[in-house]
C-alpha cells in the first residue's frame, strides 16, 4: 500500500466519518425544534480570555437557569449545532444577546431536561458538514487522480 493510496483512504474515511457525525446533529437539531420550552433567566453573561475546552481563545460564558416539572437546572449550552466562540467581537455579540438577568425561553429535551438550549444553529452543522464533503471529495479526486 504506498502512501498516496493511504492519503486517499484517509481522506475519505475522515469525510465520511464528519458526514456522518454532522447528519446525526443536524437531524438532533430538527427533532430539538420541537421539544418544549421552560422560562429560563441568564445567570451568568461575559467574555473570557482564555481557552475553552474547544481550543478557542476567547468564549462566552452564559449560563441560565430554568425549572422544569419542579426541578431545577442550569446549563451553559447556547445551541445544539454550537462549535464556540472564537472571537472576542462574536463573543461580545452573544454576551449582548444574552445579557445578565434577561428572561429567555428554554428548548429542554423531554426524555432529558438537563439537556436545554436557547436557540438551534444549523449554520455550524451545515459548517461542519461541508468540511466532511471537502475531505470525501479530496480522496476521492486523490484516488481518481493516481489511477491515471
Amino acid at each position: 500500500m504506498n502512501d498516496k493510496w493511504k492519503s486517499d483512504v484517509v481522506s475519505i474515511a475522515i469525510g465520511i466519518l464528519v458526514l456522518i457525525l454532522s447528519t446525526f446533529f443536524l437531524i438532533k437539531t430538527e427533532q430539538a425544534k420541537i421539544w418544549p420550552t421552560a422560562s429560563g433567566k441568564i445567570i451568568a453573561s461575559e467574555v473570557v480570555n482564555q481557552e475553552d475546552r474547544k481550543g478557542n481563545p476567547y468564549s462566552a460564558k452564559i449560563q441560565f437557569a430554568y425549572n422544569v416539572n419542579g426541578r431545577d437546572y442550569v446549563s451553559d449550552k447556547i445551541s445544539l449545532g454550537e462549535f464556540g466562540y472564537r472571537d472576542a467581537q462574536y463573543s461580545q455579540m452573544m454576551v449582548n444577546k444574552y445579557s445578565l438577568n434577561q428572561k429567555v425561553n428554554v428548548y429542554y429535551s423531554p426524555q432529558n431536561p438537563e439537556e436545554g438550549v436557547l436557540e438551534f444553529n444549523e449554520a455550524g452543522i451545515y459548517f461542519f458538514m461541508a468540511g466532511g464533503a471537502i475531505f470525501f471529495l479530496a480522496g476521492l479526486f486523490i484516488r481518481f487522480r493516481n489511477r491515471q
